[in-house]
């Protein structure tokens, strides 16, 4: 049996676990291990991965929408490896379903303008979990309002990937997919990014959105980190 499919053997083996008992850190942590180190050998990149140092509690805790409501949440693993603009051409090759021109080499680097991130360490998020986007309605001052508030970081594109990639082996779905759009906090140029996925795994993002644009189908996602 080859490398590969044993490590396909230990990502379904790692889903099932996890779908049993999605708020265990171990049962989180095989999981992510598994994927990554499957999806990493597409390219011959070996991805480390932290164990997950959330608390059941921690993880259990809901997010909070844009309305008051608690939304579903999921953790998701950002490995060091990836971030950055590099770290999107990577993607873009580990997922090539995506077809998606901002993680191409020849463009990614003048159009994404995110955090500086290059020098960060691998670490766990929490992200909402919900397939249709959440915090519908917004407008860009509404979500950076949310944000401040909750103490929670505007969605970057590569955790939004990460997190779709999960939730196709968690759920049979991408995020997003076919029916809204997200906002995230990815810039492309001047503007932030709105972003959805399709069945078929193509990820598709229009020319950034305007500021004050709003409506019934595009929402935005955030991301939230460990208190110290």
């Amino acid at each position: 049996m080859s490398e590969f499919l044993k490590g396909s053997d230990r990502l379904m083996q790692s889903i099932a676990e996890l779908k049993v008992n999605l708020f265990s850190p171990e049962a989180i942590t095989k999981f992510w291990k598994a994927k990554l180190q499957a999806d990493g050998k597409r390219i011959g990149l070996d991805i480390s991965v932290l164990d997950c140092n959330w608390t059941k509690r921690e993880m259990r805790k809901p997010m909070i929408g844009i309305n008051g409501a608690e939304v579903p949440s999921m953790m998701v693993y950002i490995p060091q490896e990836l971030y950055g603009q590099e770290g999107l051409i990577k993607l873009g090759q580990m997922y090539p379903k995506m077809n998606i021109w901002p993680v191409q080499k020849e463009t990614v680097a003048w159009v994404m303008r995110d955090s500086p991130d290059s020098s960060k360490k691998g670490r766990w998020i929490k992200v909402e979990a919900t397939i249709d986007a959440p915090n519908i309605n917004t407008t860009e001052k509404d979500l950076k309002n949310h944000a401040k508030a909750k103490k929670y970081s505007r969605q970057r594109l590569i955790t939004y990937i990460f997190a779709s990639q999960a939730s196709k082996d968690l759920t049979g779905h991408y995020l997003d997919e076919e029916s809204t759009w997200s906002r995230l906090g990815t810039h492309f140029q001047s503007e932030v990014a709105y972003v959805r996925f399709h069945s078929d795994g193509d990820l598709t993002i229009p020319w950034p959105l305007d500021p004050q644009a709003h409506g019934a189908g595009i929402g935005g996602r955030f991301e939230e980190v460990k208190k110290a």
